[in-house]
């Protein structure tokens, strides 16, 4: 399976895995726990669209051509606030309703999450000589891990 594929077959995991969450939340159960797990959500995602020049959000865990390597906004501190911002958002999911099944949904998702971020960090490895640098000093997903 080429990495493409891979890259390809993990974001339809992603977005199903979602989408599940979304159709099984029980709305009408929504709480201040969801919607501070959203609002934090909302706004490190919207902080880290910020700083991405236009046209370089790309949802597969590919390099887009011009790309280049942001070092500000939340980035300063991890190197995949767009993942802890999805993870937030269905954090927000769960708190609204929770079961077993939805757990391992959302445990999934951190799985998925975690292997399209190795794959981009491989990628970015090879493409930007201080990535390693900024690996030395940022977490993956949070700023000490």
């Amino acid at each position: 399976m080429t990495e493409d594929t891979k890259g390809r077959v993990l974001v339809t995991l992603q977005l199903a895995i979602i989408g599940v969450l979304l159709l099984t939340t029980k709305w009408q159960l929504f709480n201040v726990g969801s919607l501070a797990f959203y609002c934090g959500s909302f706004s490190l995602v919207v902080r880290s669209l910020i700083v991405m020049p236009p046209g370089s959000f790309n949802i597969r865990p590919t390099l887009k051509s011009q790309a280049r390597l942001i070092i500000s906004g939340p980035y300063r501190y991890i190197r995949h606030p767009m993942y802890v911002g999805v993870l937030l958002a269905c954090g927000g999911l769960i708190a609204t309703s929770y079961d077993v099944l939805r757990i391992i949904l959302l445990l999934s998702l951190c799985a998925v999450l975690y292997a399209k971020a190795c794959m981009e960090e491989k990628i970015l490895l090879a493409a930007f000589a201080e990535y390693k640098t900024l690996q030395g000093k940022t977490g993956m997903f949070t700023p000490w891990i």
